[in-house]
């Protein structure tokens, strides 16, 4: 419901009129129904609000339900010709197969009429349309199947045999009994090859740690050639490795298999896929690799003390252990890598040693012991170090001197602190001496460790403490008489330090109690510094003074006995 039958406007399509067709540009046409008329409206609209009108709106009535059967079945066609520019307005009605009803009742302009572009402001637009494929339908006669007397609503169906590779099209023609004829739409569908089908008459024969597998192929490829197969071998109901063949040959070898009884299943491979399994082959033992162990030892004469190490060689791709015996006794075992088993660091006592190696075996390789190794260990002739030093306590810079002894011994001594190396020395005549050494501040653990020979046996002495402490001066004092109320001068001497040194860095002068001044002391004074003291004083005070070094890591701070400094007074 939008024009009345007068061409006016009710509340609500007012409203459309409004708020919808005067306020937007592109509104060209509006078109209703609802009351039995043909009614045509035209409207101009400033939508720039220049004061030019810009667009005409043709508003259109029509409905014809007030004619028989209602309406007798008439549409209104709009034809557009760009050419032209004109719209062609006309009424048309399927049921009767007519146009231009022209009901004398209706105004005849408001049923067939013409409206230009130009009036309602369109513009034909040119839209260029492309498409990278396109499909025709063409209908054969090739006849796949006829039904009789199918009833309506129900289902039928029809087989297509030997169909081949590739698109297919099919379609339904169907005929009623008056004669009319229906052509369905062309159906595609596309025939793919599938996997191809089963393998038969799989057998086996066994070998060492394998079998070998042959079989039929398959009688249909699926439509798609053989590629190869897979091979599965089969132990107590359990699938081993499988074996997949790279050709459309019928025989595979299925390697690395334990000692027992299988059975296999093979199923051809092709473009699409994998066929199903065969039936499992009759059951074959199979036994494991015969191996060989070889055994070589790093050396077979050695000193006492000397490590040893083992190598066993596997043959083939062997996997597992191998153990490393001397007579009853284990000396280790090793694992199996890359075909060696090496057993390294053995330490054997004095003596004549037969070493075995025996590899264990893996699920593919049989056990093997190699011969056995002689090795020959020959006694050290045991050693004692003893250490001295020249001075248990010494002060700091003072040289100390290690002497290590190893009676009957050749060689070399290393000298140590704890973990620190101090130095070594040769022995001569069963003696070492390292002399010297300037150690820190602190205590010591001095060690001698003999490293041993070819004859002669390692050994160790045990740790001496050496203390090295401080060096240190002694501060003496001495007053110089001053007049009360002036400032009194006093020397300080500071001794020879401990080690022989000339003390050096400052001292620090107290008058009862509190540091008042400090003075520096250098090498070249020897240990006196004479000092002035800030203030003047009329009775007694005492004096200490105090060294600090210069070096408080090597060299104590040492204060000086109180002297008493007295003033002089006249009478």
């Amino acid at each position: 419901e939008y024009l009345l039958t007068t061409g006016g406007l009710g509340v609500l399509p007012q409203r459309i009129y409004d708020e919808v067709v005067a306020t937007h540009p592109n509104v060209k046409l509006v078109m209703s129904g609802h009351y039995h008329d043909a009614y045509t409206r035209y409207d101009s609209f400033d939508d720039n609000g220049d004061g030019t009108k810009d667009r005409t709106v043709a508003s259109m009535l029509f409905d014809y339900q007030g004619l028989p059967e209602g309406g007798e079945g008439y549409l209104r066609l709009l034809h557009f010709d760009n050419r032209s520019g004109t719209i062609t307005v006309r009424t048309y009605s399927p049921s009767l197969g007519v146009f231009d009803s022209s009901d004398t009742t209706f105004t005849l302009a408001d049923q067939e009429f013409s409206l230009s572009y130009a009036a309602l402001g369109i513009t034909p637009h040119v839209k260029t349309l492309t498409a990278d494929a396109f499909s025709a339908q063409v209908l054969t006669t090739t006849s796949l199947g006829c039904l009789d007397d199918v009833a309506s609503g129900s289902t039928v169906s029809a087989t297509w045999p030997g169909v081949g590779l590739g698109q297919h099209g099919w379609y339904v023609r169907t005929t009623d009994p008056y004669g009319a004829v229906d052509v369905s739409d062309v159906h595609t569908f596309d025939a793919v090859p599938t996997a191809p089908g089963a393998v038969t008459s799989v057998t086996a024969r066994a070998g060492l740690s394998q079998a070998t597998v042959t079989w039929q192929a398959p009688t249909s490829d699926g439509g798609s050639a053989v590629l190869g197969y897979v091979v599965t071998p089969w132990r107590d109901g359990v699938p081993g490795s499988p074996v997949t063949t790279a050709d459309a040959s019928t025989s595979a070898t299925v390697p690395g298999l334990a000692p027992g009884s299988w059975t296999f299943t093979v199923a051809a491979v092709n473009a699409v896929g994998t066929g199903p399994s065969s039936e499992p082959s009759a059951a074959v033992s199979v036994e494991r690799l015969v191996s060989t162990t070889s055994l070589v030892a790093s050396a077979t004469s050695v000193t006492g003390g000397t490590a040893v190490t083992f190598t066993a060689t596997v043959t083939g791709s062997a996997t597992g252990q191998v153990t490393f015996t001397d007579g009853s006794t284990t000396l280790g075992t090793a694992p199996v890598v890359d075909g060696r088993a090496v057993l390294a660091g053995t330490v054997l006592a004095a003596g004549s040693h037969q070493v075995v190696a025996t590899y264990g075996g893996d699920p593919r390789w049989a056990p093997s012991v190699a011969d056995p190794v002689t090795v020959t260990v020959v006694a050290l002739v045991p050693t004692t170090t003893t250490l001295s030093v020249s001075a248990r306590s010494v002060v700091v810079g003072s040289a100390v001197s290690l002497t290590a002894r190893v009676p009957g011994a050749t060689g070399t001594v290393r000298f140590l602190d704890g973990s620190t190396v101090l130095g070594s020395a040769t022995l001569r005549n069963g003696q070492a001496t390292l002399a010297g050494l300037r150690l820190t501040v602190g205590s010591h653990q001095v060690t001698a460790v003999y490293a041993g020979t070819a004859t002669h046996a390692a050994s160790t002495s045990a740790a001496t403490t050496v203390t090295v402490v401080k060096a240190s001066a002694r501060v003496r004092v001495v007053a110089l008489p001053f007049l009360a109320g002036t400032h009194p001068w006093v020397i300080v001497d500071v001794s020879q330090l401990t080690n022989g040194a000339r003390p050096t860095g400052s001292v620090q002068v107290a008058v009862n109690g509190t540091v008042v001044t400090t003075a520096p002391l250098a090498s070249w004074q020897h240990g006196v510094a004479l000092v002035r003291l800030p203030a003047g004083y009329r009775t007694a005070v005492t004096v200490t003074a105090t060294f600090v070094p210069s070096d408080p890591a090597t060299v104590d701070t040492t204060s000086s006995a109180p002297v008493i400094v007295r003033p002089i007074r006249f009478f």
